[in-house]
């Protein structure tokens, strides 16, 4: 065989049946084959405490059981274009590998890796920023990730001045200390090293087990491949299926396909006899040869005693609905946004100490949200994983059916972890927010004050009703504040990643990239913006919130205001609460922007190469650009380079009519004034 679909040159050999189940075992050794290995290797590192980690996918095997095998399985993601502001989930081609990620679970794999940001060339030109990387890293934390590998952080063991430096070939995300954004960046990766600290604490929480694949592609639950579950010390503990990984479920799932190894439905009765949930649909036959027909006989046998008497009827349901039901299986969470549900990820964990809900807004919009988690009697907390901020819950209520239900209010792409730890506070609260009018505007939010108490925000116009766990209900509206712009001149510093630095005066913001003057068009590094400006004391009246916005920003941010610590934003809206630091009278405003590294490499690109570049004929081939075909003298003798260019990478992805990209601080700047009211 050669291993390829059959066919309409394919044998067959006596009939179809018998040949499709030949097909069947040729696959099922081809699998073993690799299986045995994979547990061979593991075998021989596990004496050195070398642990073992693979991304089981796109070969002839089981990526169920790869992921089982592995100590630390890995799925994989690429940073792709269409992905950036989609809200698909990432479990196709080019997403997290759901399979991977739900057999990993079911083998007790808590920690659990993934290939990160992989990028294809169009995506990854040295423009790459945190503000695109975090809607991918959110939708793969979201979907079981909790340890990210960055592909890629690339060696480089020349000189410092040679920058951006080496690449690896024209893939991937050019991370690493020569980034222009590493240093401001640092702030993305301690968000991630936050949510993956939160996310390898205890393990997931999934309703039932599938084996091979879910009982429709749209579950979420784990996965145990055939071979794995007939080896597995599967038990039954008051009423929940237990596998020997310690993960427990209220129901186990086979494919309804009437296609079975009489093992496996031999297990299958015997786990209904001992008290478990099964769904699935009347066994027919094996796929396999073995012990054929007698194996068929086998599973008609045991089909029979499951449908056509009553001893199961309370226990095995053809789909996954009725056994829900059966159960009176509340679901884990529930999310209402006006948005649909689409707009939101949610992920669930529990660990000795508490239960938590990662929620992750999909939109590039703020929303009002609520979840309803299967929790009960405990405090809902939010922590956030941007700045370790923990609050209570604002708004929130205990519904009769013993579920909490959580306001929340989430900024653009925004993510946060819904906790609960401890008792829940018995004393009077907001256990919900009603519009006077209808819409279902998001212009308002829920959170904390300074004081630690909630509020209720909004920079508009807006009645609203909040009613309390007491009963009792309070109006609440808001009347608007103008924002204040910070026009006018501004004094910027360029501190280019590479050349001299200089000084200008901007008698207003203006896109780098269609500025006259070269070093400024061209340019790559940090640009410190400067202005003082005058605020009158009514403005900081209390029972308000001042939030500083940058408008158009590329592509990170560093923000002082009065010699304050300096704080990164790093995603739209780009904007940030500077209640605190503003005094009435003359402020102190000082932004540090940093673009990426595209303009300085499209404006060497106007200077004759001093290494050696394709012929025309070859470059016009080559649309993503090209690699060094060998390093130049001068690099490799450490001699003065003999040409006004400052760049020098491995992989050339301009040429001099590149268009450069937008950059610096592009604005409008303004101050956005909240009103705060206390609930």
């Amino acid at each position: 065989m050669s291993g390829l679909p059959r066919n309409e040159t394919s044998r067959i050999i006596e009939d179809a049946d018998r040949t499709a189940r030949f097909d069947w075992d040729f696959a099922d050794v081809v699998n073993r084959l690799f299986t045995d290995d994979w547990i061979l290797a593991r075998s021989l590192m596990s004496p050195d405490k070398i642990k073992f980690s693979f991304e089981p996918y796109a070969g002839p095997f089981s990526t169920i059981e790869g992921a089982a095998i592995a100590d630390v399985p890995m799925a994989t993601f690429w940073t792709t274009a269409d992905l950036a502001r989609s809200t698909r989930t990432m479990n196709s081609a080019g997403g997290v590998g759901i399979e991977t990620v739900a057999a990993a679970r079911a083998a007790g794999k808590t920690v659990i890796n993934c290939e990160s940001f992989t990028s294809m060339p169009q995506v990854s030109m040295w423009t790459e920023k945190p503000a695109l990387l975090k809607f991918m890293a959110d939708g793969a934390l979201a979907s079981g990730i909790n340890q990210l590998t960055l592909h890629h952080w690339t060696l480089q063991p020349f000189d410092d001045k040679y920058l951006p430096g080496l690449t690896f070939s024209l893939w991937g995300v050019h991370f690493g200390r020569f980034q222009t954004w590493f240093e401001p960046g640092k702030a993305f990766f301690y968000y991630l090293v936050r949510c993956q600290a939160m996310l390898q604490q205890g393990e997931e929480v999934v309703d039932y087990l599938a084996i091979d694949k879910p009982a429709s592609k749209e579950d979420y639950c784990d996965l145990i491949s055939s071979h794995d579950f007939v080896n597995d010390d599967t038990k039954v503990v008051n009423g929940k299926v237990r596998l020997s990984s310690g993960r427990q479920y209220f129901f186990i799932s086979y494919p309804a396909d009437s296609v079975v190894l009489p093992e496996v439905a031999a297990k299958l009765k015997r786990l209904l006899d001992d008290g478990a949930t099964v769904v699935t649909g009347r066994f027919k036959k094996s796929p396999s040869l073995r012990n054929y027909p007698a194996c068929d006989q086998d599973i008609a046998k045991i089909s029979q005693e499951l449908w056509d008497t009553d001893k199961y009827k309370t226990h095995l349901f053809s789909n996954v609905a009725d056994a829900v039901k059966q159960l009176a299986l509340l679901p884990d969470y529930e999310v209402h946004s006006t948005h649909g549900s689409d707009s939101v990820k949610v992920l669930h964990r529990r660990s000795s100490e508490a239960d938590f809900y990662f929620v992750a807004n999909r939109l590039d919009r703020p929303q009002n949200l609520t979840v309803d988690c299967r929790v009960q009697g405990k405090q809902p907390e939010l922590w956030q994983a941007e700045d370790m901020a923990i609050i209570d819950a604002p708004v929130w209520n205990e519904k009769k059916d013993g579920r909490t239900s959580v306001l929340l209010s989430l900024g653009c792409q925004q993510t946060v972890f819904v906790v609960f730890r401890k008792p829940a506070d018995k004393t009077d609260h907001a256990s919900s927010i009603t519009l006077a009018s209808a819409g279902g505007s998001d212009e308002w939010s829920v959170g904390s004050n300074s004081r630690g108490n909630p509020v209720f925000r909004s920079p508009a116009l807006v009645s609203a009703k909040a009613v309390y766990s007491s009963g009792k209900e309070k109006p609440v509206s808001t009347t608007p504040v103008a924002p204040i712009g910070l026009n006018g001149a501004w004094d910027i510093s360029f501190a280019p990643k590479l050349g001299d630095p200089s000084r200008l005066s901007f008698p207003a913001l203006a896109d780098f990239s269609q500025h006259a003057d070269p070093r400024v068009k061209y340019f790559s590094g940090t640009a410190t913006y400067r202005k003082i400006f005058r605020l009158d004391a009514s403005l900081l009246a209390p029972h308000r919130r001042v939030i500083l916005d940058l408008g158009t920003m590329n592509d990170i941010a560093t923000i002082s205001i009065n010699g304050s610590k300096a704080k990164v934003v790093w995603y739209a809206p780009y904007s940030l609460e500077v209640t605190s630091l503003l005094r009435p009278g003359d402020n102190e405003l000082e932004i540090a922007v940093t673009n990426n590294w595209a303009n300085a490499l499209i404006g060497d690109e106007q200077i004759q190469a001093d290494f050696d570049v394709p012929k025309p004929e070859d470059a016009a081939k080559r649309p993503n650009g090209f690699q060094l075909s060998r390093f130049p003298d001068w690099f490799l003798k450490g001699q003065l380079r003999p040409s006004a260019r400052k760049t020098f990478t491995s992989w050339n992805y301009y040429t001099k009519d590149s268009e450069p990209n937008p950059a610096g601080l592009v604005g409008p700047v303004q101050l956005c004034i909240e009103q705060e009211i206390d609930l």
